[in-house]
């Protein structure tokens, strides 16, 4: 996928499977509109524009401005490296800072380094039983908030 469809994805809130899915399907939105606005807000960053002048070029409530220029300076480094570790522990810095977790940078490490190892038992249970992570897409796109309770 190009790296433009990724920071789309991120920007958006998409799986980056479900952005690939829609545009393999070559739907439109997918394919222009969110990469266009991403190439917008870009332009806006790099040549000063105003909140108001980048509201407008991607029909976006000026409010939200800020926290758009923020999320792409978080997410637009992420796919330059091709070491998919280091993919993963910044893409978790990066949705901690977004989701405004107040967290030390100790215990952000702390837990990127549990997270990392349970996505490698994951793996291993997945790996075992003859199973796939997309095989639960859903239960983690959907249906972790209402599983224990």
């Amino acid at each position: 996928m190009k790296a433009i469809y990724y920071i789309a994805a991120d920007l958006f809130g998409y799986s980056y499977k479900h952005y690939q899915e829609k545009v393999s399907m070559n739907h439109i939105r997918f394919t222009k509109y969110m990469p266009d606005a991403i190439r917008t807000l870009r332009k806006g960053i790099h040549q000063g524009w105003t909140n108001q002048k980048i509201a407008t070029a991607i029909d976006m409530p000026i409010e939200k401005v800020d926290d758009w220029k923020a999320m792409y300076e978080l997410y637009a480094d992420l796919h330059d490296d091709d070491h998919l570790g280091r993919f993963f522990v910044d893409s978790v810095k990066a949705d901690i800072e977004k989701l405004q977790i107040k967290i030390s940078a100790s215990d952000q490490n702390k837990l990127i380094h549990a997270l990392a190892y349970r996505l490698m038992d994951l793996d291993f249970k997945l790996e075992a039983n003859d199973e796939c992570l997309k095989d639960y897409g859903d239960y983690f796109r959907f249906g972790i908030e209402d599983d224990h309770e």
